[in-house]
């Protein structure tokens, strides 16, 4: 049998480029931690009932919005609408977290405090239940 050679692209392989990519990540893990504990604290907070009033409009009018825009879509149009907003909030949430601190805060704050509201109010119409239900679903979209 033939052995498969790996390509290297300029002389760095693909298991060279994770093995850097990994230490990155473990030189980060402060960084990692308080982003992770401060969005956290956020939603206990939020959805224990400290909320903002005006905040609360605001986002109960977006959401409207929100719902307004995927009414009468297509799976493939919704799928397709999903992939565009995320790429564009991941766009940005890199590219202002590259040149400032206080965006990349104001959108964790942001996921954070939205995440709590509709979680306290899902919670309220059918109970803790579908708090379980938003994990799965969040591992994926919360990096986005």
């Amino acid at each position: 049998m033939k052995k498969l050679k790996r390509k290297k692209l300029n002389g760095r392989s693909l298991k060279q480029d994770y093995k850097e990519a990994f230490s990155y990540i473990g030189e980060s893990w402060k960084h990692i931690l308080f982003t992770i504990i401060l969005f956290a604290l956020i939603l206990i907070v939020v959805f224990s009932g400290v909320q903002n009033q005006a905040l609360n409009q605001a986002l109960n009018e977006q959401i409207k919005q929100i719902v307004t825009d995927f009414e009468g879509l297509g799976l493939w149009e919704t799928i397709d609408k999903i992939f565009i907003n995320n790429s564009l909030a991941s766009f940005f949430g890199i590219v202002l977290g590259v040149f400032f601190t206080l965006p990349a805060l104001f959108m964790i704050f942001l996921n954070g405090y939205l995440i709590g509201y509709v979680l306290k109010l899902a919670v309220g119409v059918s109970g803790l239940k579908i708090a379980f239900s938003l994990v799965p679903h969040g591992i994926f979209e919360l990096p986005a």
